[in-house]
């Protein structure tokens, strides 16, 4: 077109142009490939994509007609095709297709606003009732491109809830991250929910996926401590579909509740604690070692009259008995923890031992009293096992000073430093003065308070699965 019909439009920024328009459509594809963002990263650069070549196309019509260009129907298209691909509720959907269509008026205006003749060939009613034109089918796409990504999400939602693995029936999904799914299902045969983790559809082959995902099962399944998160199930469906069935859990992650309400008076953190030490005791005490405790796999509940009941979820990095160490699960890109949460020897690819567990419940406790966590340590020091850890707490003024010195051996490089066992830090934690009280009243009402902030900290389980 720019050849034949606008001889004297700028042919290579055009060309350049739409190079820059197809990668990142490509990186958009590998990004959703690779499995490594989150649904919202996922949609989001999804969208920035598509609003990048509607502004793509109408910086392009400004020398192919300017504000009357039929060019001008590509963003139609891209609004169609974008339809197709991304199903979504009907305002949603409306909304962010509206961004991309009116990145076409948006050019225009800053044209004419910087004098290029943008707005120049409308000066007639005419030239005005053109424009409209064609600019009604953008909006009539926009229109009907929302209606149609809202049918498909709708028989996207009416297949989910149809579909069944085993004797359970989806019935909504509740999270997605890197490893996989977690959906709130039904058990046919017991008449209750629980929560199922599927495995992602691309990694089902991988042979490290699938036995960091058997490796979850096994590892929790043997451990009956209430404060550990229980396994019912654990199978495959006819096409390959691998799945975990858990309890099901209203409440909300340690790292929701931080992102949500700001860091937690020392008595609510140090009860947390105390309790993830309980799972953790039977589970070392059966040779099982965590290896990927953080904020977000340590999940607060309601369990008979405690509303600050917390679980240890997520062991799929575990190391299982003697001999049962496979360092393909602590590549990059498998292990979905946060490094600030990790322990500085599993980060550099060792097995790891108790001492591990201790150091991610140290920074674990860092982020509850802080926000933040602790800031790593540099690989040397790392390597070097540095005796003294270098991690400063950022003291805040409710936390005792006899707090802030177990949270720093906890985060010590040198292992011999730390709490040799969860039982020498329970009882440290016990023995720590001036934190204050935390009573069931307090929780209760916090979650009764906070009930509508809780419910979304819940609809994002496990943000890595």
């Amino acid at each position: 077109m720019v050849l034949a019909v606008y001889p004297d439009a700028p042919y290579l920024p055009y060309l350049v142009l739409r190079v820059l328009g197809e990668l990142g459509l490509f990186g958009v594809f590998m990004l959703a490939r690779s499995g490594t963002g989150s649904s919202a990263v996922l949609h989001g650069a999804h969208l920035a994509s598509y609003t990048f070549l509607a502004l793509e196309i109408s910086f392009m019509a400004l020398y192919l007609g300017g504000l009357l260009s039929p060019y001008v129907h590509g963003v139609s298209i891209v609004l169609l095709i974008r339809a197709m691909l991304v199903p979504d509720r009907f305002w949603r959907a409306l909304a962010q297709a509206a961004l991309v269509a009116l990145c076409f008026p948006f050019v225009m205006f800053v044209a004419w606003a910087l004098d290029s003749g943008g707005l120049s060939s409308l000066r007639t009613p005419n030239s005005i009732a053109l424009f409209v034109s064609h600019y009604v089918f953008v909006i009539g796409s926009m229109v009907v491109g929302s209606a149609a990504s809202h049918l498909a999400w709708t028989a996207q939602q009416q297949l989910y809830r149809a579909r069944r693995l085993g004797r359970y029936r989806l019935e909504a999904p509740l999270a997605q991250g890197g490893m996989g799914e977690v959906w709130l299902a039904w058990d046919q045969t017991l008449s209750r929910n629980v929560a199922l983790k599927v495995l992602r559809g691309q990694d089902r082959g991988s042979p490290a996926m699938l036995a960091r995902f058997e490796r979850e099962a096994r590892a929790a399944s043997r451990l009956t401590d209430p404060h550990t998160i229980r396994i019912f199930d654990f199978g495959a469906s006819d096409d390959g579909i691998h799945f975990i069935v858990m309890e099901y859990l209203p409440g909300a992650d340690l790292g929701a509740l931080v992102e949500g309400h700001g860091p937690m008076p020392p008595a609510r953190a140090v009860r947390f604690l105390l309790h993830a030490c309980q799972s953790l005791r039977e589970a070392h005490e059966a040779g099982v070692i965590h290896r990927d405790l953080k904020p977000t796999n340590l999940y607060v509940t309601q369990y008979q009259q405690d509303h600050d009941f917390l679980k240890v979820l997520d062991f799929g990095i575990a190391w299982v008995g003697q001999g049962d160490f496979d360092p393909r699960l602590t590549r990059t890109g498998i292990v979905p923890g946060t490094p600030a949460f990790m322990a500085p020897e599993v980060k550099l690819g060792h097995r790891g031992d108790v001492r591990s567990d201790i150091y991610s419940l140290g920074a674990t406790l860092h982020y509850l009293l802080t926000g933040s966590p602790p800031a790593p340590e540099p690989i040397e020091l790392q390597q070097a096992g540095e005796r003294e850890s270098s991690l400063p707490l950022a003291v805040v003024p409710s936390v005792p000073a006899s707090l802030v010195s177990l949270v720093s051996r906890c985060l010590s490089t040198d292992r011999s430093f730390r709490p040799q066992s969860v039982e020498e830090l329970s009882n440290a934690l016990a023995q720590c003065e001036n934190l204050g009280t935390w009573t069931e009243e307090d929780a209760r009402i916090f979650w009764q308070v906070t009930h509508r902030e809780a419910v979304a900290g819940w609809s994002a389980l496990t943000q890595e699965v």
